[in-house]
């Protein structure tokens, strides 16, 4: 059946179609486990891609077709030699905006090929590439694809080189995130220490504020998994300084989100408990509530992996009011579920008796009673934790609806067993993960 489908296909006159029909063809090989006979039809496919001159588009969205198939033969070998094929072929694509896609495809496929000695010199063609495209946009763009290649082939030393001739801060700023990240991975934090400076170099080197932000927080983050927590928390107050240089309000929650949350792994709780008093001030200096109620949130839950339940606690309380200037109820809804749940952490039941009791008003004002049903039945399911019940019960009597009582208190009781028998909370743990 397949042979006759190679004939037919062979037959195809316009080359667009013929690549489409030998994709089609190899990747029904491929699932045969007959790789070879796939790559046979993959090579035939680049050379129909050749003949397309008359559309950069439609070659370029060819090889990239062509190259996804490639990456899907898990066959290195067999693979390389229609990769580097398929480079040639891409270099050939006069338009930028075309031959990106191209590359970025490619280079995707190189680094499924885990197999850096027969990847690197693929990945080495590409970045030649790279650099003959004319528009600096497109050019970072594919460097950025480069460098992601290099990170999943666990050759972060490359993927700097090439991260580091990107001009665009965005684009560095991502390619740098993900070596940061794989330098953290490194059991070898003597060899990880070095590089993770030669990216703080380039990182210092980005303009723009948010992506500069962003850049830091990895780069702390990998610190910190190399157990250099002073190094890290140095980083995080840097970019802190950068957060607080943004004038729209959602940048500077989102990144001061990022760096609690960074705060809380660090092993060093005092110091870490000083640095989140900085991002504390920046958060109150954030006028719109959602983003307000956002980076409080995130801190205070820092605060509680530091166990500092009492400052965790005063924050969640600053938190509830402009989680209550929020019009929109479904995120008024949201927040309120996720201040509950922080209050369920600190396992403090008076100070959340109280807190809870704040809750609850503020879920009463939801005008939506699904949003409103939704958020009582989160804070209800919250005090059950704690062993509350006197919460629970109030939590109840604000129910909108008869479902919602039915839906607290199924969850109640969920909590109740689970408090009884503490072995299907691990069931359902295990189930979920």
């Amino acid at each position: 059946m397949l042979e006759k489908a190679i004939a037919s296909a062979n037959q195809i006159q316009d080359s667009y179609n013929k690549i489409d029909a030998l994709i089609a063809i190899a990747q029904a090989y491929g699932k045969l486990n007959q790789a070879q006979t796939a790559a046979t039809l993959l090579d035939k496919a680049i050379a129909a891609a050749n003949q397309i001159r008359d559309s950069s588009g439609l070659r370029a969205s060819a090889l990239k077709a062509i190259a996804e198939a490639i990456g899907k033969l898990n066959q290195p070998k067999t693979a390389a030699p229609l990769l580097d094929k398929a480079i040639a072929s891409a270099n050939q694509i006069p338009a930028s905006y075309n031959k990106i896609d191209a590359l970025k495809a490619i280079a995707e496929a190189i680094g499924k090929l885990n197999q850096p000695k027969t990847a690197a010199p693929l990945l080495d063609k590409a970045i030649s590439a790279a650099n003959q495209i004319q528009d600096s946009n497109y050019k970072d763009d594919t460097l950025s694809a480069i460098a992601q290649a290099y990170v999943e082939l666990q050759q972060p030393e490359k993927a700097l080189v090439a991260a580091n001739q990107i001009r665009d801060s965005q684009s560095k700023a991502y390619a740098l995130i993900a070596i940061a990240q794989a330098y953290g991975k490194l059991n070898q934090p003597e060899k990880a220490a070095p590089l993770l400076e030669t990216a703080l170099v380039a990182a210092n080197q980005i303009q723009n504020f948010y992506p500069k932000a962003s850049a830091l927080i990895a780069i702390a983050q990998a610190y910190g998994k190399l157990n250099q927590p002073e190094k890290a928390a140095t980083l995080l107050k840097t970019a802190i300084t950068d957060a607080n240089q943004f004038q729209n309000f959602y940048p500077k929650a989102s990144a001061l989100i990022a760096i609690a949350q960074a705060y809380g792994k660090l092993k060093q709780p005092e110091k870490a408990a000083t640095l989140l008093e900085t991002a504390i001030t920046s958060a109150n200096q954030i006028q719109e509530s959602f983003s307000k109620a956002s980076a409080l949130i995130a801190i205070a839950e820092a605060y509680g992996k530091l166990k500092q339940p009492e400052k965790a606690a005063t924050l969640l309380e600053k938190a509830i009011a402009p989680a209550n200037q929020i019009q929109d109820s479904n995120y008024k809804a949201s927040f309120l579920i996720a201040i509950a749940e922080a209050y369920d952490k600190l396992n403090q039941p008076e100070k959340a008796t109280t807190l809870l009791e704040k809750a609850i008003a503020a879920a009463n004002q939801i005008p939506d009673s699904n949003s409103k049903a939704y958020a009582l039945t989160a804070i209800a399911e919250t005090a059950a934790n704690l062993k509350n019940w006197g919460q629970v019960l109030k939590a109840r009597e604000k129910c909108p609806s008869d479902e919602c009582q039915v839906e607290l208190l199924a969850k109640v009781l969920t909590v109740h067993a689970e408090q009884q028998r503490p072995e299907l909370k691990e069931e359902k743990e295990e189930e979920e993960e």
